[in-house]
């Protein structure tokens, strides 16, 4: 009897690892299936910007014009939100920044987004890094 007791015990520990593993595991899944979407949605706006008006990538900022829009827009982290024009596009963002290449002449600029979001599971808390390059085509709305 005792060493049913024992065995379990070791099987209700070992069931609780496992359950917290899957927990784990379901969160970054989560977290990455919303990571993925916001940096689509960037990717969406920031291919899509109006080249022939006024635009920045820079830091933590982008600022631009869409191509069908009267007014301008902007992608930014506020605290741990990612908004864009600010609705909350991802939560739980620790860094978010872009960089763009002056190559002057060239009629594709390259343009890199980077986002740090960091995912809190019933086990730990990881911090995963979600980047993308875009082409802003400067032909494109002539």
């Amino acid at each position: 009897m005792a060493i049913l007791g024992i065995v379990a015990a070791s099987a209700l520990g070992i069931l609780a690892n496992v359950t917290q593993g899957f927990m784990q595991a379901r969160a970054e899944t989560a977290a990455a299936e919303n990571a993925q979407a916001a940096l689509t949605r960037i990717i969406h706006e920031v291919a899509n910007i109006d080249t022939k008006r006024s635009y920045s990538l820079a830091g933590n900022v982008i600022t631009y014009y869409y191509r069908t829009d009267a007014t301008q827009s902007t992608i930014q982290r506020t605290g741990t939100n990612l908004q864009l024009n600010g609705n909350t596009l991802l939560s739980n963002v620790t860094a978010f920044t872009t960089t763009q290449q002056n190559y002057g002449t060239s009629p594709a600029v390259p343009a890199a987004v980077s986002m740090q979001v960091q995912v809190v599971g019933p086990k730990d808390t990881v911090t995963k890094t979600y980047s993308a390059k875009i082409e802003l085509n400067s032909q494109r709305f002539q």
